[in-house]
């Protein structure tokens, strides 16, 4: 990528190695067909492995496995007094499926008002958030919820978490992930379903994935997911990352009013969202574009600018979510790019803040 420096794998992870499998129809009767169809269970399984468990789907990215999961679960389970559990900040596409179903609540207070619901439930949560990188203790948190009441369902949204955090689904009723997230090919997504779980289809067609999704499979994003995969259960990079945002740390809060936007002690070593207070994230951003360092302000997805940010939602003031910026890390970034991120930052934050009036 010549002088590119990307802090943007959050929204599209650096490919970690092009791999073009065969683009043959998986349902074709043929021997090409055929072939087609043992490099798709080969690597359903191999995904199906990481993850620890027997069966998973196939749909085009994280978007569509948690419309499926969550609108196919209030569907199939709509006479049954559901109700849905949501925080307000957590991904788009999660939130916005969730106003699509019929009895649901979404606000700050949802996990703790769903330990007092008594009836049929379905709470979604976040391996890692999107915004901040936050860990939620899924383990433990479904646990409880379900010791509260055994008629809870837990969804989980995985996208950022998967190959980067270790996850339990002993308590996960649901479990989703994206293929360009962990630097595969864009256009595939994982949805896990707990056997006996009942999710109806948002479409209808071939028959594929056992009726649940049909449409023809993207093999070639389906086989870089599960090789990619595979290459990050084998080599473990989170310490390297966790050097690499930790230099990134060093540099940037040499800057006064500087504040890292977090509401968790445990966070991903791949997500950093700060606040360089008297400049807003949206000119820090494009003037770090016009230097080739690229990062962004959040989620790709939310493009109503009307709308509360992710970080107000968490209850961070105005001036100080305004002003965030967001960093995304990958194994295929280096300590000498870092450092001159970290470099040019500092200069166009003091330039821009003696512009904007305010002191450095």
């Amino acid at each position: 990528m010549g002088d590119v420096i990307y802090l943007d794998n959050a929204s599209t992870a650096l490919v970690d190695c092009v791999e073009l499998g065969s683009q043959f129809n998986t349902s074709s009767p043929h021997r090409l067909g055929l072939m087609a169809s043992r490099e798709l269970e080969d690597s359903r399984k191999l995904l199906a492995d990481i993850l620890g468990v027997s069966e998973i789907y196939f749909t085009s990215g994280g978007t569509e496995s948690n419309n499926l999961g969550i609108i196919g679960f209030a569907s199939a389970n709509k006479r049954e007094d559901l109700k849905i559990f949501c925080e307000p900040y957590l991904h788009p596409s999660a939130v916005s499926a969730v106003k699509h179903t019929a009895n649901c609540e979404i606000s700050a207070t949802a996990l703790e008002n769903a330990k007092h619901h008594k009836g049929k439930q379905l709470v979604i949560l976040s391996q890692v958030c999107h915004e901040t990188g936050s860990i939620t203790n899924i383990e433990d948190l479904a646990r409880s919820l379900k010791s509260a009441n055994p008629s809870c369902y837990i969804f989980v949204d995985g996208v950022q978490g998967f190959c980067k955090e270790p996850i339990n689904l002993s308590y996960v009723d649901v479990y989703t992930c994206s293929s360009h997230k962990i630097g595969a090919l864009s256009g595939a997504g994982l949805l896990y379903i707990r056997k006996g779980l009942r999710i109806s289809p948002l479409f209808y067609g071939g028959g594929q994935e056992n009726d649940l999704r049909p449409g023809t499979h993207n093999l070639r994003a389906i086989s870089s997911f599960a090789s990619t995969a595979e290459r990050l259960r084998k080599n473990d990079w989170k310490d390297y990352v966790s050097a690499l945002k930790d230099r990134f740390i060093t540099y940037i809060t040499t800057l006064p009013d500087v504040f890292i936007n977090t509401r968790a002690d445990n966070v991903s070593p791949y997500i950093l969202n700060v606040s360089f207070m008297g400049v807003r994230g949206e000119i820090l951003v494009n003037a770090l574009s016009e230097k080739g360092v690229y990062a962004s302000m959040g989620a790709a997805c939310r493009t109503r600018k009307n709308d509360k940010s992710p970080l107000e939602l968490m209850d961070f003031d105005r001036e100080r979510a305004e002003a965030a910026v967001r960093f995304s890390f990958s194994h295929k970034n280096t300590l000498p790019e870092i450092e001159k991120a970290g470099g040019l930052i500092i200069d166009l934050v003091h330039s821009l803040r003696r512009v904007l009036g305010r002191k450095k």
